[in-house]
């Protein structure tokens, strides 16, 4: 990694690993080294089980995160990934080491409850229906029973953590903010979207794009516009 290619530390939404996004480090090679940080207890990894709270998993992916968090990097999160994101964030901020940029997507601001409170104690059918119709575009679970069943536990540990997250009022983050979020995403809406503003003392910008909650997965267009977004959001004044 050189002074000019900035490394981009991506931390997954519920339930999604390094797999999910591996596609990225080829789109953006030439403006950002990529690293994904994958969450404990993923599908292959039989020797691990999903974090069970919130301070397990934050614990877990400052861990596997910190040999990638070397100068210049920014940290992006989606859904859940962007708690974690925050959360890391502050502790970095805290210890003079600010990422560049927190780039959050698929959650309004940490201050705002989860928009679902109970998906992760559904019956199986149900917790899967109910996913599908966060995001409507994307292939259903339930047409794969094979790879529900593996899937199922990660999933509902992941989503138990989100809606059960706690904030706690600190020091806002130093470093900008740039919130990217699907129009038609049901999970969040523009006023709890406007609360990240609240988490940094640096600007804060806010873009949308068509989608629904995994927008930022659906063909290219989140990926491939991320570095012009980026660097907007760096220029942008305080």
């Amino acid at each position: 990694m050189t002074a000019d290619k900035p490394r981009l530390v991506c931390f997954p939404h519920a339930g999604a690993s390094t797999m999910t996004y591996n596609s990225w480090r080829a789109v953006l090679a030439g403006q950002f080294d990529v690293s994904i940080v994958d969450p404990p207890g993923r599908i292959g990894r039989p020797d691990e089980n999903p974090a069970s709270t919130m301070a397990e998993l934050l614990s877990s992916m400052g861990q596997r995160a910190e040999p990638r968090l070397r100068p210049p990097f920014l940290l992006y999160g989606h859904s859940l990934g962007a708690l974690v994101a925050f959360e890391l964030a502050r502790t970095l901020t805290a210890q003079g080491r600010a990422p560049a940029l927190l780039v959050v997507s698929g959650r309004n601001g940490p201050s705002v409850g989860a928009a679902t409170t109970d998906i992760h104690n559904l019956p199986d059918s149900d917790l899967l229906h109910a996913v599908d119709q966060l995001d409507r575009s994307m292939p259903a679970l339930q047409d794969n029973p094979e790879l529900a069943e593996l899937f199922l536990p990660v999933l509902r540990a992941d989503l138990r953590l989100a809606e059960t997250y706690g904030y706690h009022a600190d020091r806002p983050l130093s470093c900008p903010i740039l919130s990217i979020q699907g129009e038609d995403d049901p999970v969040v809406t523009r006023p709890g979207v406007a609360t990240w503003a609240a988490e940094t003392t640096g600007h804060c910008t806010f873009s949308w794009l068509p989608g629904e909650h995994l927008f930022h997965l659906r063909g290219t267009r989140f990926v491939t516009e991320l570095p012009r977004r980026i660097s907007e959001a760096l220029s942008s004044p305080a």
